[in-house]
């Protein structure tokens, strides 16, 4: 008697079946129809599978993430390899410093302090986070008072000093602009920025900074490491 059932799938780039056995081998992420037929080749069952891919490793777009109270920054996990199926999800050590939301990733500064945020990733979203098949990795989440002041040193210097320590600042993260007294504003460009203390930097401008009454006002701003 010849076979009488013979397997087959809607997509083997997807999931490959044996003819005779039905033995099946998942090749890629993604959905795909299983189905037998008779020795007539009518489909007497058909079933859908799911094919999914486990990440070998989670990874933060920042190492540690310098808020003030009220801020929030929505971090960017990505997963290895990029085509994984992994469920990303976020926990927050500390809630009084700062939250977290835990599907998308949006962080909330509280209060004054540090706290660590975990990032999962999960073959399910019930997994709990304690299950030892979870990839995870860390972020370090500083909120701190940003207190600025400037104080113009030099025809086309400006010395910036900060209530406290800002770690790994470069002159993007400085922008002047000069107003004057219509009320219009014009950018400044940066040539450098040379940190002398712990909280103090010394801003050198591609041009002088003149406070006149035509020119009544030069603004700096500061822009935090982790803003994108």
């Amino acid at each position: 008697d010849s076979q009488k059932v013979k397997f087959y799938s809607k997509k083997p780039e997807i999931a490959t079946v044996t003819e005779k056995s039905g033995a099946l081998t998942p090749i890629s992420p993604g959905i795909v129809q299983i189905y037998a037929n008779d020795k007539n080749g009518k489909t007497i069952a058909a079933k859908m599978l799911t094919v999914k891919q486990r990440a070998t490793a989670v990874t933060a777009n920042v190492e540690t993430l310098y808020l003030t109270p009220g801020e929030e920054y929505t971090l960017k996990p990505t997963l290895t390899p990029s085509t994984s199926t992994d469920v990303i999800q976020f926990r927050s050590v500390d809630e009084s410093i700062a939250t977290v939301r835990s599907a998308s990733g949006v962080v909330t500064a509280k209060a004054l302090g540090e706290t660590t945020i975990t990032i999962y990733a999960k073959g399910e979203a019930a997994w709990s986070d304690t299950n030892s098949e979870n990839r995870k990795t860390t972020v370090q989440v500083i909120v701190r008072e940003k207190q600025l002041t400037a104080e113009v040193v030099g025809e086309n210097q400006i010395k910036a000093t900060f209530s406290g320590n800002v770690p790994g600042v470069t002159k993007e993260n400085f922008s002047v602009t000069q107003t004057n007294a219509a009320g219009v504003s014009k950018a400044l460009g940066i040539e450098s920025v040379i940190q002398y203390s712990r909280n103090e930097f010394l801003l050198t401008l591609e041009e002088p900074v003149f406070l006149t009454t035509e020119n009544s006002a030069a603004a700096l701003n500061f822009h935090s490491p982790n803003e994108e």
